[in-house]
């Protein structure tokens, strides 16, 4: 989804139109290029075009998308959808916009419902060329959109070089311009990353869209905010400009420097208990994940209903881990390079809560469900942050564990796949040769002799694992998760119920140098038996060179 922002003014849509107009089908492409940020004077709605559908918004409650009818008339193409009573207005309300100029560069409109007749005219901002008048249009396109939206961390299109995608800086242009789509499907259709001199047909903007035909994958940043509608207009107006690797844009548009707002202190939760994570310093451009644990103070177990969190803006991800290794941790001492807190003895496989982004984030389990946090246990904080503001930042983030409200009714404990078996196959039978992918199925069973009341599921695989697909076992697909770095989270309300006997067959598809990084001999400390530097399969472990394939979760 893409937000376009509009401020009312008055302007009449003709009401001839109408009888004149045809209903046309819009492709991918012009549907991507009507969508905008347009700003006058005025009390603010923002209307958000998503492939052929329609959302309205006045910043406090929306209108859902709804299909949009497009129509082409003299004056220009008119979109129109109508909703029941939403986003603050009573009755019907219906809504008309008619984009206008060459480039869908004006828009007027028409907004009604019960009380409201609203008209407007605005036109599309292109920011304060001075913001950006020292930058190459890449390079801006660098640091302004794929650096604040998360792009760059390792464990996307940093290092890791997500689906053969790498976006830092001194090969970002080579991965991108006339370089073939990664993803299979877009593949097949012939689809180039960036088609110099054609917005519309390049997959970078359809990722940035959201315009995807079936198995294209999902809206890029995935997991995060949409970038705004003029970070959208720039990477547009590079790419009809041709795409130069070097030197300025002729009135390309300025995305405005994102500056850095510490986020606020939470308030210490009454009955319950506050973790602060209070990180280093990071300089612009730096990377930087690690763990800290904590003591939960002695005194009474604590059943957690929610997990609150305020984050400092940097973050990819934040997560709580238990600590089940041997001996107790170091404490209230933040350790960079401790991914996951594997190192230092985290609970192998899942961690027990966190937040995706930035600011602030709630993780709520059912009415009467608590997660027992026993008395004097140890809870590992592991923070990735990556700065790419143009200032310094610090790794900070408040965790506020709320008790449940009322009774506890269930205690909710942790769902992993260990015990997963499949004709011998088990999540420990991951072997990928070089340069080759390969699929993992294996069932995991409910061996427990009592009912398990699922109430969040998802998957674990590391930088190498593709995809993950779960069935119940009538056969339909339950759950699916394509992003190894933001495995997706089902929330299942009311609880799905496995019944003792009962099974969920899962598969996980790896990757071992046909799309992702091949796996050297000297990749992972405990590469002790191999010749250094050489080809090898990609197998089961801890490390984030090693793999795994786990189903996830929580239930009671």
């Amino acid at each position: 989804m893409r937000a376009v922002a509009m401020l009312a003014t008055i302007l009449l849509v003709l009401s001839g139109e109408a009888a004149r107009a045809k209903e046309v089908t819009l492709d991918p492409a012009t549907w991507a290029r009507v969508t905008g940020t347009f700003e006058e004077d005025g009390a603010t709605l923002t209307v958000t075009v998503m492939s052929n559908n329609l959302m309205l918004s006045d910043g406090a409650s929306e209108c859902s998308p709804t299909h949009a009818r497009a129509k082409k008339t003299r004056k220009g193409i008119v979109l129109s959808a109508s909703w029941p009573a939403c986003a603050g207005m009573r009755g019907q309300v219906r809504l008309s916009v008619r984009f206008t100029g060459g480039d869908f560069d004006d828009l007027r409109g028409r907004l009604r419902a019960r009380k409201v007749n609203r008209q407007f005219r605005a036109t599309r901002p292109k920011g304060n060329a001075a913001d950006c008048a020292a930058s190459d249009t890449f390079d801006l396109i660098q640091r302004r959109v794929f650096g604040p939206s998360g792009c760059r961390v390792t464990t996307c299109h940093g290092a890791g070089a997500e689906g053969g995608l790498d976006l830092q800086a001194g090969r970002a242009y080579d991965d991108l311009v006339g370089a073939a789509a990664a993803n299979e499907a877009a593949a097949t259709a012939g689809k180039l990353r960036v088609v110099p001199g054609d917005a519309g047909s390049s997959f970078l903007v359809q990722k940035l869209t959201g315009a995807l035909a079936a198995g294209e994958g999902e809206p890029m940043p995935f997991g995060r905010k949409a970038i705004s509608a003029i970070e959208l207009d720039l990477v547009r107006a590079w790419i009809d400009a041709g795409a130069p690797r070097t030197g300025k844009v002729a009135d390309a548009p300025c995305p405005p420097l994102r500056r850095y707002e510490p986020s606020t202190a939470l308030d210490p939760p009454a009955g319950g208990l506050q973790l602060v994570l209070d990180g280093p310093t990071l300089v612009p451009g730096e990377e930087v994940e690690g763990c800290m644990w904590v003591k939960v103070p002695d005194g009474p177990d604590l059943a957690v209903g929610s997990w609150e969190y305020s984050i400092n803006p940097g973050t990819h991800h934040f997560a709580v881990w238990e600590h089940t290794g041997n001996g107790d941790p170091a404490t209230d001492r933040f350790v960079p390079g401790d991914i996951a807190c594997i190192a230092s003895g985290a609970r192998f496989g899942i961690s027990i809560s966190g937040a995706p982004e930035a600011p602030y984030f709630v993780d709520a389990y059912p009415r009467g469900v608590g997660k027992i946090v026993k008395s004097g246990a140890y809870l590992g904080l592991n923070a990735h942050y990556y700065n790419e503001f143009e200032e310094p930042i610090q790794m900070k983030v408040w965790v506020n564990l709320r008790p449940v409200d009322g009774p506890v009714e269930h205690v909710a404990d942790t769902l992993l796949s260990l015990t997963a078996n499949l004709n011998g196959i088990t999540p420990f039978s991951i072997n990928v040769p070089p340069r080759q992918q390969a699929t993992l199925k294996t069932r995991f069973t409910n061996t427990t002799g009592a009912p398990l009341s699922i109430f969040q599921l998802a998957t674990h695989m590391h930088h190498r694992g593709l995809r993950t697909k779960v069935w119940k076992s009538d056969g339909s697909l339950f759950f699916q998760n394509d992003d190894w770095a933001h495995p997706a989270l089902s929330l299942l309300d009311p609880p799905f119920v496995l019944a003792p006997g009962d099974f969920l067959d899962y598969e996980c598809v790896h990757d071992n140098g046909v799309t992702r990084v091949v796996r050297h001999c000297g990749d992972a400390p405990h590469d002790t038996t191999c010749v250094p530097g050489a080809e090898i399969p990609v197998t089961f472990g801890n490390s984030a060179e090693d793999e795994m394939c786990f189903l996830t979760g929580l239930f009671y």
